[in-house]
């Protein structure tokens, strides 16, 4: 299954930077445009796209546990609304955001962290030197 960003999201074609008085306007190439999905809309298509795939979405599910042998990461535990469930699997991946439930349970460090209250990443093109 295959979804374009432009049926989700208009293309960005320009970005502006703004700090104090200073100022920088950079174009995107004009076949390589930016877009900027919002997770209202992301988060669906990703389920539908996984699902299609093979996935089986767990929805009221909390994971409150991981399940180990030895050192190796083999399964979580959920809290459902029936219970703890145990799942097993040959690859747990923690793919729960910032604040990764998985992340904390294996002890995993912290890495990109920012503090502001907005954030985004984008490729600019090269600027020429002035002067």
């Amino acid at each position: 299954m295959e979804i374009g960003c432009a049926l989700v999201t208009p293309p960005t074609r320009a970005i502006r930077v703004a700090l104090d008085s200073a100022e920088v306007l950079s174009r995107y190439h004009e076949q390589r445009p930016a877009y900027c999905v919002r997770r209202s809309t992301l988060d669906p298509l990703l389920q539908e796209v996984a699902q299609a795939a093979g996935a089986e979405l767990r929805d009221q599910h909390r994971v409150v546990s991981v399940v180990r042998d030895a050192e190796r990461v083999t399964g979580v535990i959920a809290q459902s609304p029936n219970g703890p469930v145990r799942f097993e699997a040959d690859l747990v991946v923690g793919a729960d955001g910032p604040h990764s439930t998985i992340a904390r349970l294996t002890g995993v460090e912290d890495y990109l962290v920012t503090h502001g209250s907005r954030g985004g990443y984008g490729v600019l093109p090269r600027a020429r030197a002035l002067g």
